[in-house]
């Protein structure tokens, strides 16, 4: 383990705050919160050495801006650090058991992103399902009583994944998905947990990969409800791949799996159908895409924005996707919210992909 110390220089109580939006927040806050703009943001990742987890790392140290604070469930960090400037912190540790070595670990942060859990792949059961929702219970239930200023969640399109059949119904472009582009999915809709498709000849269904997604959400809203000093983000991640995360490498299996595009009963080729017809599978895969750089920007955003007083108690939930053309998902909330503004495309024609960093790229 790489232990390191921080000395954190607190700031004159009298330091002015113009910006209506910092004394609203310096209210509910209180000194902390001038004490966390004269340092760098100490930033704790859990599920560092996952997809997810290692790019925002990478990405994070590449800045040199932000102190670093790593957890995973392996004895060794993938991601590589020298010195002590930024901090960089790494600990092993198994989340699904409240343990006090990394509860007291949360109390050095500023913003905790929770990125730990089983990722979706074609196998995923309900003891993933488990698994996972353990893991998150036990880390946001922590951060408030750790007095952590924001916490970070993933969740995923697939809490709104049955959509998937809705826009079947709707679509008449079937090779865009894109039939009504003014109908977007946003986050106030009501939850439709759950999509199924055929990835080759196998029927998937991502409604335990869902569930548990949505029980985070509802967990965050309730923490952020009871616990003012404490904002609560949601990411409704969209398909980021892992590695190099290329728009050429989506397809329409729709996530990790041993089955073949061409095992595809293509007879069911531009029916629209959006179990098994690989034009329709393609095109909605393809408009939940999050590229490796968009995500990473998204992120940033999370950690540096000025949040907007919201009626919500502290909660904020953004769809997570490039800017995808044709795509059916609504960005705007992540715009208003967070200032986000995603800059690729899955659509090659619309926007040629062009990689913007080499941190969350190279392995």
């Amino acid at each position: 383990m790489n232990r390191t110390c921080v000395i954190v220089h607190r700031a004159q109580e009298g330091r002015r705050h113009d910006s209506g939006a910092d004394c609203l927040l310096l209210t509910v806050l209180g000194s902390d919160v001038v004490e966390m703009a004269s340092r760098r943001k100490r930033v704790l990742i859990t599920g560092s050495n996952g997809n997810l987890g290692e790019k925002l790392a990478r990405h994070l140290l590449e800045t040199r801006q932000y102190d670093l604070y790593l957890i995973d469930v392996h004895n060794e960090s993938k991601v590589q650090f020298a010195g002590a400037i930024p901090i960089v912190d790494y600990m092993q540790a198994d989340l699904s058991k409240i343990e006090r070595h990394w509860t007291q670990r949360l109390r050095r942060a500023d913003i905790v992103f929770h990125f730990a859990g089983c990722r979706f792949n074609a196998d995923f059961g309900w003891a993933e399902a488990a698994s996972s929702l353990d893991t998150a219970c036990n880390v946001l239930l922590q951060c408030p009583q750790a007095n952590v200023k924001r916490v970070v969640v993933a969740s995923s399109w697939h809490v709104m994944g049955s959509c998937k059949e809705s826009v079947e119904s709707a679509s008449v472009d079937v090779g865009s998905v894109s039939a009504d582009a003014d109908v977007k999915l946003t986050v106030d809709d009501p939850v439709s947990a759950g999509a199924q498709w055929f990835a080759g000849c196998r029927l998937l269904d991502s409604t335990a990969y869902a569930v548990p997604k949505l029980a985070e959400e509802r967990l965050a809203r309730c923490l952020a409800e009871a616990n003012p000093t404490t904002r609560f983000i949601v990411l409704r991640m969209g398909w980021c791949q892992p590695g190099e995360n290329r728009v050429s490498t989506l397809s329409e299996m729709g996530c990790e799996t041993e089955a073949q595009p061409n095992e595809l009963n293509l007879s069911q080729s531009g029916t629209g159908n959006s179990l098994d017809d690989p034009a329709f599978l393609s095109a909605w895969f393809k408009n939940t895409w999050l590229s490796n750089e968009d995500f990473c920007s998204l992120c940033v955003r999370c950690v540096d924005a000025q949040l907007p007083v919201s009626s919500r108690a502290g909660f904020f939930m953004v769809n997570a996707m490039s800017a995808n053309t044709g795509s059916r998902w609504d960005l705007d909330s992540g715009k208003s919210m967070l200032g986000f503004e995603p800059e690729d495309d899955a659509n090659p024609e619309a926007r040629p992909y062009r990689p913007r960093s080499r941190a969350v790229l190279q392995p």
